[in-house]
């Protein structure tokens, strides 16, 4: 991984709003992602914890579910991710903005970095990420996973006061399975990262083309196969 990406982002780092700008538009980004994706990922959870023989796939989730629980189900433990979207997506772009900037300023600020630094760079971002990301989605299975007549948590704050009731126990309940997560997590966006920046060097390469005169629904269509790159590695 020692090619160099031009990053071309980081001649843009003297802008005082950057920060900013770049935490608005990954929030928005994430909140449609969370509306988007969740009915997918209730379906998945749902096939996931299911007893042997309770759904005979996918579609089979998505009948049932509507049948017996209707529509507004696929939406269940949406509340939580949607709140801490904002925060999870600062820390990951945050950090990764940041060490972008740390390998440009070693390479010699000369608005290059090697594929290996964009890697190494989404993976930090993904690991911060994954500190809140573990605890989000533990509370939002929860949720996913509860059916009609067997209501166990009222709400997200319910799930956080009744696990962390426990004790210290509670503690460990609420973040349990963070190790794996944080695996997930720093693999995926360090893949991800990678992935995307790629790509737009590709196009740049291939049109010569400097990166702002890459179109916008290039960047959404190299983004969207920066995903399934990290979907297929994790």
């Amino acid at each position: 991984m020692s090619e160099e990406i031009p990053a071309a982002e980081l001649s843009a780092s003297s802008d005082p709003n950057r920060a900013l700008k770049d935490i608005i538009a990954g929030t928005m980004g994430g909140i449609a992602q969370v509306l988007v994706g969740q009915p997918f990922d209730t379906t998945k959870v749902r096939l996931q914890s299911a007893k042997p023989g309770q759904f005979n796939g996918p579609l089979d989730v998505i009948s049932q579910l509507i049948k017996n629980e209707g529509p507004l189900a696929f939406y269940k433990g949406t509340l939580t991710p949607l709140i801490g979207v904002g925060v999870v997506i600062s820390i990951q772009f945050g950090v990764n903005e940041y060490m972008k900037r740390f390998f440009n300023e070693k390479n010699g600020g000369e608005g290059k970095m090697t594929s290996g630094q964009f890697f190494l760079a989404g993976s930090a971002g993904g690991f911060f990420n994954g500190l809140l990301a573990a605890p989000i989605e533990h509370i939002r299975i929860r949720l996913q996973t509860q059916t009609t007549g067997v209501k166990e948590f009222n709400g997200p704050l319910d799930v956080i006061k009744k696990l962390s009731g426990q004790g210290a126990n509670g503690v460990r309940t609420i973040v349990r399975g963070m190790t794996p997560t944080l695996a997930r997590e720093s693999i995926g966006s360090g893949m991800y990262f990678l992935t995307f920046e790629a790509l737009v060097k590709r196009e740049m390469d291939t049109r010569g083309i400097a990166r702002k005169d890459v179109e916008s629904s290039k960047l959404c269509l190299f983004g969207g196969l920066a995903v399934q790159d990290l979907i297929g590695c994790c």
